[in-house]
């Protein structure tokens, strides 16, 4: 509350407050002792598709085909990175609007983590795979990473999806050229979700529905104030 909406300043504090938020949650949750719903989503995923499609997605044996996922898995904090630093540079009104849409998805997003905190379909049900996913050291990088630094119970909903639709829609309106920069690498980023065993369905279909209805709002507003 001690910066302007459009200031630099307080995009680098939201995006350090995340990062806090994201680390801080499984800790938060464990200790209010918040009933876990890996069990709840994967039942949601048989009740609509007959079964998880991550155990049908991730069975691919080729290692190409798992650096490409894991590379474009990744691809999703390079964008948000890009698109924030970028704002730096633009006028106060463009700061302003993605400082908004970004953080304001972010909070819903965390509102769910809380709400339904649940393990990834391999974290909580490892199981129901018969092998490690293939790849080469793109792919064993990324799995790293979200064994040890990703939170334990970031399933419900899709970050990566409410996050990477929020930053797809701001540029339609405001960068093409970003927007079909990014196209191919975020779609292939949300098939990675369910190929690399880090999402159910219903997180995925969570994160586009929650998209769908803040950029409703979003999209008035615009139309109230429009960027230069």
């Amino acid at each position: 509350w001690r910066t302007a909406p459009h200031s630099g300043c307080r995009l680098g504090i939201n995006y350090g407050l995340v990062w806090a938020g994201y680390a801080g949650s499984s800790r938060i949750i464990a200790a209010l002792e918040i009933p876990r719903h890996s069990a709840q989503l994967l039942a949601a995923d048989r009740l609509l598709f007959g079964e998880t499609p991550s155990i049908a997605m991730s069975a691919f044996p080729q290692a190409w085909v798992g650096e490409l996922l894991s590379g474009a898995y990744l691809s999703y904090q390079l964008y948000l990175l890009w698109a924030l630093m970028d704002a730096g540079s633009r006028p106060e009104s463009w700061r302003a609007s993605l400082n908004r849409g970004i953080f304001t998805a972010f909070a819903v997003g965390f509102a769910g983590y809380f709400l339904a905190p649940a393990a990834s379909p391999y974290q909580a049900f490892p199981g129901l795979y018969g092998q490690p996913v293939s790849g080469a050291w793109i792919t064993r990088t990324n799995e790293s990473l979200n064994a040890h630094l990703a939170a334990h119970y970031d399933a419900f909903p899709s970050l990566h999806v409410l996050i990477t639709l929020t930053l797809l829609a701001f540029d339609w309106r405001h960068d093409r050229r970003r927007f079909w920069f990014m196209i191919v690498p975020s779609f292939l980023m949300g098939v990675a979700t369910l190929a690399l065993r880090l999402h159910y369905a219903v997180d995925l279909l969570a994160g586009v529905l929650l998209f769908a209805l803040l950029d409703v709002a979003e999209s008035r507003h615009d139309q109230r104030m429009p960027l230069p």
